[in-house]
């Protein structure tokens, strides 16, 4: 496995600059840039999940810090998704930031740090090609909603043991009304999640102990001439393990009643 190589030439690297230095280096330091990078970061979730895990059985107290970096803002919440897989010491060595954080310059000489993150070192760093999963930037899917119109969809929950869902949405221009709602697959009855008022961005996540479904609504009834472009996503990770599944107001799990609600009065 690569990360497992990766670790161990870190390793080895460690161990040269011990005898350079004649002094102890046993740790490293880990920046990551995440510039670019959107809704799109969720694929990469479950290999963070595995390699966590190895670090944490093999490789314990090897990483010093970990700087993630330019972490544009759909990042942090489908960190939360990864957090309970990440051992706590580790999670306490972890950082994210918009710029290259202050401490980052304290534990890293300035000779070192590369200099597109503020330090001195002319290396030139390797640029990754982020795919997403439309043409928006942000890797979300965009639904229209219609002036004096709702649109909804749903998102399912198949496994018994429940799962946990992430949302995010937001609009670039404008704002509209959100309202999700938890409907329990083994009883029917409906819990409220989010009933959002006029709102531009909004994120959140939900706990399931059941099979059943969230309803999405968004609402746009109180605009009398104006449409809105709904930057929106929603994932869902089983509590049985499994790939997580990922739902869109376009896509396949949209309801019937989502294409009448659309509909312009």
């Amino acid at each position: 496995m690569h990360h497992k190589w990766r670790v161990e030439k870190t390793i080895e690297l460690l161990r040269k600059r011990t005898i350079a230095l004649k002094k102890p280096i046993y740790q490293a330091v880990v920046l990551v840039d995440l510039e670019g990078m959107g809704f799109s970061f969720r694929h990469i979730m479950p290999y963070m999940k595995m390699t966590s895990q190895i670090d944490k059985q093999n490789y314990p107290e090897t990483v010093s810090y970990i700087f993630l970096l330019n972490t544009p803002w759909v990042v942090p919440l489908l960190f939360k998704m990864l957090a309970p897989f990440i051992d706590p010491r580790t999670k306490e060595k972890i950082q994210a930031s918009s710029s290259t954080p202050e401490l980052a310059h304290k534990v890293m000489d300035s000779k070192v740090l590369p200099a597109a993150w503020g330090g001195e070192n002319q290396i030139e760093l390797p640029v990754a090609e982020v795919d997403s999963d439309n043409d928006n930037d942000d890797g979300l899917s965009v639904q229209n909603v219609a002036a004096r119109s709702l649109h909804s969809f749903k998102s399912a929950c198949d496994d018994p043991k429940g799962g946990k869902f992430v949302w995010l949405m937001k609009l670039e221009s404008y704002d509209i009304s959100l309202k999700i709602e938890w409907i329990d697959g083994e009883n029917g009855t409906r819990e409220k999640i989010v009933d959002s008022k006029k709102t531009s961005q909004i994120e959140g996540s939900f706990e399931a102990k059941s099979t059943g479904h969230l309803l999405i609504t968004f609402d746009n009834s109180y605009s009398y001439f104006r449409s809105k472009d709904v930057h929106f996503g929603v994932v869902f990770h089983p509590a049985g393990g499994g790939k997580d599944v990922m739902s869109t107001p376009a896509g396949r799990c949209a309801s019937p009643a989502a294409k009448a609600h659309n509909r312009r009065p």
